[in-house]
């Protein structure tokens, strides 16, 4: 049904010109009614904000990063790839060594994987088949292969996020599940299309901007929809009260064991907590002091050996999704 919408809005360009003018007003009129429409069933549908001052010492419970990143932040995002691979780190499935002074590598572990998900398991096959020589990657690596090849890197990754995404939604955070990428990119392309009808046949400027401002306020009201079920309300607001301890200054994570602070640096992570965390971890230790040495995953993550990954995964997601857009618009809607 999408393609043969947006099949119908690039045939446009065919026809005469009066007739262009006429199906262009037609169009932007349907797309104006249909998307007030859904801007006001979002809006009502929307969950409030929720705040708290109440702070929690200890996790609410063991799930997995990448679980509670989802729970936390409604997106199926890079944080999630990223805290999956720390995710295997705390497993033992992976680790992770200084190779030099500028770089790390993941080595696996050759142990057995029986209690790794589907996607952990596939995500390994990236991290090593995919990616790396069968049992080490470094991440200069991974990082290079996010930036310099970020149509192959992307195919891989939304394959993951797919595998990931059948996992994540059995746990039924959400009462609805927000529109795919696939569903909005349509949104966003077929948007595009008459926002630029208008701009080139009707010479309605003005109509052109309210297209795009109004499509660019749903997209962000979108991003915000889903509603969680109440005890994935409950969950969250017990991981604010955690991420309340992880950014008091006074709370005594100097008396946590190295296991502990591994965990809590990852979750930190994943509720975005990460910088506050790192800086007081940093200051209630110093890099030189016993822990660090005993830990390469703290002392990566204080030293922010991640950041450049992090910016190249998120920046290669971000280009090959303008990719596919810009190659289904010359395909004029053909299935790639």
């Amino acid at each position: 049904m999408k393609l043969i919408i947006l099949a119908s809005l690039l045939l446009v360009i065919v026809l005469s010109d009066p007739v262009k003018i006429s199906i262009t007003i037609f169009f932007s009129i349907l797309w104006f009614i249909y998307t007030i429409y859904y801007i006001i069933k979002l809006n009502k549908a929307k969950e409030k904000a929720i705040k708290t001052n109440n702070i929690r010492k200890n996790p609410p419970n063991n799930n997995y990063p990448a679980y509670i990143r989802f729970l936390y932040s409604k997106k199926l995002d890079y944080k999630v790839f990223i805290s999956s691979i720390i995710e295997l780190m705390l497993k033992g499935s992976i680790s992770l060594i200084r190779y030099n002074k500028n770089d790390y590598y993941f080595i696996d572990n050759k142990v057995s994987d029986e209690k790794l998900s589907k996607s952990e398991e596939k995500l390994k096959r990236i991290l090593f088949f995919n990616i790396g020589d069968n049992d080490k990657l470094s991440i200069k690596r991974l990082t290079y292969n996010a930036k310099h090849n970020s149509g192959f890197f992307y195919n891989i990754y939304k394959d993951w996020m797919h595998t990931f995404n059948y996992e994540a939604t059995a746990n039924k955070y959400y009462s609805s599940i927000k529109p795919t990428v696939d569903n909005g990119l349509f949104y966003f392309v077929s948007s595009m299309i008459i926002a630029i009808y208008n701009l080139f046949f009707t010479k309605y400027l003005i109509l052109s901007l309210i297209i795009f401002v109004v499509t660019s306020y749903l997209i962000v009201t979108v991003d915000n929809s889903a509603k969680r079920e109440e005890g994935a309300k409950e969950e969250y607001i017990e991981w604010l009260e955690f991420k309340n301890y992880l950014k008091d200054r006074n709370n005594d994570m100097n008396l946590l064991d190295i296991n502990t602070l591994e965990t809590y640096a990852t979750y930190a992570y994943v509720i975005d907590e990460y910088d506050n965390f790192t800086k007081i971890l940093d200051k209630k230790y110093n890099t030189d002091n016993e822990i660090f040495k005993n830990s390469v995953l703290l002392s990566t993550m204080v030293l922010r050996i991640f950041d450049d990954l992090e910016k190249e995964i998120k920046d290669s997601i971000h280009i090959a999704e303008f990719k596919s857009i810009v190659l289904f618009a010359r395909n004029k809607g053909r299935r790639l």
